[in-house]
């Protein structure tokens, strides 16, 4: 295929192909498996494949124009991402790139759920908050169907055009190799079942890289980060996870976990948040053998890459399976930028630094 590469055939050189998020996820999915560190397949439209839908609907003018006029009215940053949203989603897919992305989705087997997300080759780190969270993220969960899977990797290609993006595009952003969008597409773990959470190999509040800080919450993870709910937070002391005779977790809190995302069944699925039992309230997310499975594959992750590492976790309800569905080259940011980690400890960061 000429637009599409399978998550398993990347490597952490591919960035310029498929973003750091699919390069570095499908380098995981190879090169340490012999960890037992469970993936999901999937996919990538790649950085071609997005070029190739721009120029085919005619695109590349019309967005240039927008971004120059901005340039002089600076103040219309919200009125131009929407008329370049608008553009892209009036947009179709070519015949040739459609039906790669139709044969890629039906390879990964009959009645599929998928999670499509965005992958950028510069992170394009900076995120909002609240209900605009996980379409200007460039998340969509349980996404079911062809033509609705489509019109969700449309919806993942706006949002490369954010309106919290677009100061980082120059005139000359369709020739500039690190201005694309790569839109991966894995099958979705069922973590509406169960759980789901953030893990970072370093202490997001102070940079300690003695510790890995693993956050959890019931349902999908896509509450955590904005802070529409509270999760639990684990903290493990990494000089003692090689001695299997100890349970190194230096710090338990328990998170209210008001709320969670879980899979809507009804029209072209999607999902929904609801209210968390006063059961689920009551007790943590994750046994104490799962955090320290989570934290010992950080600390894989983390020295084969020779830095620390953001993880996106899940566990799946169903086979009660852990899974890595997001892996991040970068993890912190400088001067309150988006550090993939809960509201409430990102207030209490005064100063992190870039990797």
């Amino acid at each position: 295929m000429k637009y599409i590469a399978r998550l398993k055939d990347l490597r952490a050189s591919d960035v310029s192909l498929a973003g750091e998020k699919n390069a570095f996820l499908g380098d995981a999915t190879t090169m340490l498996h012999h960890e037992g560190i469970l993936i999901p397949g999937g996919f990538a439209i790649t950085a071609e494949g997005y070029r190739y839908f721009i120029q085919e609907n005619g695109l590349q003018h019309k967005i240039e124009l927008l971004l120059q006029a901005l340039k002089r009215d600076t103040g219309n940053i919200h009125k131009t991402g929407k008329a370049i949203r608008k553009l892209i989603m009036r947009g179709t897919f070519p015949d040739i790139l459609q039906e790669e992305i139709i044969t890629s989705y039906r390879q990964l087997g009959e009645y599929v759920s998928v999670a499509v997300r965005s992958s950028t080759a510069n992170g394009c780190h900076s995120t909002p908050s609240g209900k605009e969270y996980a379409d200007q993220k460039g998340t969509y969960l349980n996404i079911y169907g062809e033509q609705n899977l489509l019109n969700t990797c449309l919806k993942c290609i706006a949002s490369f055009f954010a309106d919290h993006k677009i100061h980082l595009f120059e005139n000359q952003w369709f020739e500039d190799k690190n201005s694309f969008i790569s839109v991966g597409v894995q099958p979705m773990v069922r973590a509406d079942l169960a759980c789901s959470g953030v893990m970072i190999t370093v202490d997001p509040k102070t940079g300690f890289d003695g510790v890995v800080v693993i956050y959890s919450a019931w349902g999908l993870g896509e509450n955590i980060a904005p802070g529409l709910v509270t999760p639990d937070k684990h903290t493990v002391y990494k000089p003692l996870l090689t001695q299997r005779d100890v349970v190194p977790i230096v710090g338990r809190d328990m998170g209210s976990k008001e709320i969670k995302m879980v899979n809507e069944t009804g029209g072209l699925f999607s999902t929904q948040n609801i209210e968390t039992s006063p059961e689920e309230r009551g007790k943590f997310c994750l046994s104490d053998a799962e955090v320290l499975l989570l934290a010992r594959w950080g600390i894989s992750l983390e020295n084969h890459y020779q830095n620390p590492i953001y993880v996106e976790w899940a566990k799946d309800g169903r086979s009660d399976q852990l899974y890595m569905v997001q892996l991040h080259q970068e993890v912190l940011q400088e001067e309150g930028e988006d550090r993939h980690i809960p509201h409430e400890e990102r207030e209490l960061t005064s100063h992190l630094t870039s990797l």
